[in-house]
């Protein structure tokens, strides 16, 4: 999640947001690591980035998708957290983990709604869902300014030494040219929208609900300074 959203998690702990985390897999296929060092590596970056909680299913790593054992565990999840709002993998992506994961927690999503679908716990509703880039992405959806909070980005990465720091396995992701690639792509973001770095996001589930064109306008420009014109 820090690679296609970290420095959203850490802008909305920053404006005092409660903001949680939740691993679906320890991670135990990697080519790097071990699983005790991975969830380690994982509470370091979660510690930066100032969540609430970062807890782990410990679901069956290269094996996600939206069976429905897997969905119950992640239901049940879902109505014991509670959140408005879900951020998920975007797919389809390099590693077919992620779009097994992204089919995953949509199906969860949609069950964990549902009140005669038995997970336990009374049944919760996402009211937003959106995906964030890993390894692919598309035009987004909208962007979210994380210049403010972008080094804060780089050290929750960084926290993941066993994954993105040299030595080990030569992965895809261990490459220098792997972070470099992640950063482009949030100037680029970052560029859409006159800022300096900027996560992409593809909304999943519903549009968002505006109250009038207005809101859609750039920060700078304020709504008593706005105007509304047309033409037939």
């Amino acid at each position: 999640v820090e690679l296609g959203a970290g420095g959203t998690l850490a802008a909305h702990v920053r404006r005092g947001l409660r903001v949680g985390i939740l691993d679906l897999t320890r991670g135990e296929l990697a080519s790097n690591g071990t699983p005790a060092t991975r969830l380690a590596e994982a509470a370091r970056a979660a510690s930066i980035l100032g969540v609430a909680a970062r807890h782990n299913l410990g679901l069956p790593d290269g094996g996600l998708g939206p069976e429905q054992a897997q969905v119950r565990v992640l239901a049940r999840a879902l109505r014991a957290f509670r959140p408005r709002l879900v951020l998920l993998p975007f797919a389809p992506d390099r590693n077919p983990d992620h779009g097994g994961a992204a089919r995953l927690i949509e199906r969860a999503l949609f069950a964990a709604a549902l009140h005669r679908y038995e997970a336990g716990l009374p049944p919760h509703r996402v009211e937003l869902a959106a995906a964030y880039f890993i390894n692919d992405s598309v035009t987004p959806s909208f962007v979210i300014d994380v210049s403010d909070d972008y080094e804060t980005k780089r050290r929750a990465i960084a926290a993941h030494a066993s994954q993105f720091g040299p030595g080990g396995v030569p992965t895809v992701i261990n490459r220098p040219s792997f972070l470099a690639a992640i950063e482009a792509r949030d100037r680029y973001f970052g560029s859409l929208v006159g800022v300096a770095y900027a996560e992409g996001f593809v909304l999943r589930n519903r549009p968002p609900r505006v109250r009038d064109l207005l809101d859609l306008l750039p920060p700078c420009l304020t709504r008593g300074g706005a105007a509304l014109t047309g033409g037939s």
